[in-house]
């Protein structure tokens, strides 16, 4: 009885959380911009400014550490004028490199990641159409139509290929018990998958994005830094001192990606949304999630499980 105080202090804790974003998000629609645009500049670039530490252990000297961190800024430079040619493109591209980005934690398997990876991607159209759409239409004007179309079908071949995998994992589940470990990785995959349509079906598209991105995903890879960090540093006294700069420039990176993206949001009340505002989010976010996919799934190896 004892063991089983913990996990249902925690799904209680879960239920009001819940319960208190629902009431919430549902008090005001401007509450979900909110959140999305605090946790993005919080937590959203905190994680992506810990690839400083990617950089500085992988890359040695220092000075190659520096140049590959150039061709980052440069590769985000180049893939914002690129995605600005096209929102629709640019939208597109966003949510495929999304999925293959998210999913990451379970590169082991190609079906796996497609699942989880597009579970926050996917969930929004089938859950809260209406709702997403009507966000998105003013970036894309007239070719909003097609976009929508194809994201609706990438959504329903999502949901056909998430049921299949589920089926398969409950079969595997019981003819491979000796295979912990796989079984492991399944019963996570199967939680967030659950966390994320649990997010989508009782909040709206931005607010279930934002609190999945800042407070699971971001959460999540910083805590597999950490760990990394913490295992490579105490190796040598070179370790600690690169363990020292990572702090100074992660810190510094984190301020000045916060006041980047702070000043150069067009001005824009959440209850004014234009198409100005989203259109440059979709950029943004596009151009800041290439390298920052490729240096991760580049560092696999680095970061561990």
């Amino acid at each position: 009885m004892q063991l089983l105080r913990t996990p249902l202090r925690a799904l209680m804790a879960a239920c009001v959380a819940m319960a208190a974003l629902v009431a919430l998000d549902r008090l005001s629609p401007a509450l979900g911009w909110y959140a999305f645009v605090l946790l993005t500049l919080t937590l959203g670039m905190g994680h992506g400014a810990l690839d400083t530490a990617l950089l500085l252990y992988q890359f040695k000297p220092t000075s190659k550490a520096a140049l590959y961190g150039l061709a980052y800024l440069l590769l985000a430079i180049g893939a914002a004028w690129l995605l600005s040619l096209s929102m629709a493109w640019a939208l597109l591209a966003l949510l495929l490199m999304s999925v293959w980005h998210f999913g990451e934690l379970y590169r082991h398997s190609l079906a796996m990641r497609c699942v989880v990876g597009g579970s926050s991607v996917m969930a929004p159209v089938l859950l809260s159409g209406t709702a997403l759409s009507t966000l998105i239409a003013p970036a894309l004007g007239a070719s909003h139509a097609l976009v929508w179309q194809v994201w609706q079908a990438l959504a329903v071949a999502w949901a056909v290929g998430a049921a299949a995998w589920g089926l398969w994992a409950i079969i595997c589940h019981t003819q491979h018990r000796d295979t912990p470990a796989l079984q492991d990785s399944a019963v996570r995959a199967a939680l967030e998958v659950a966390v994320v349509l649990a997010l989508n079906a009782a909040l709206s598209p931005l607010m279930a994005f934002a609190v999945y991105f800042g407070l699971w995903h971001s959460l999540a890879h910083m805590a597999r830094v950490r760990r990394a960090l913490a295992q490579h540093a105490s190796r040598s006294p070179l370790g600690r001192q690169r363990l020292a700069w990572v702090i100074a420039l992660t810190g510094l990176a984190t301020a000045l990606l916060m006041l980047l993206l702070w000043r150069a949001m067009p001005a824009a009340l959440p209850q004014q949304i234009n198409s100005t505002v989203v259109q440059w989010l979709i950029v943004a976010l596009g151009a800041l999630t290439l390298p920052h996919m490729l240096l991760v799934g580049y560092s696999h190896r680095w970061l561990g499980p």
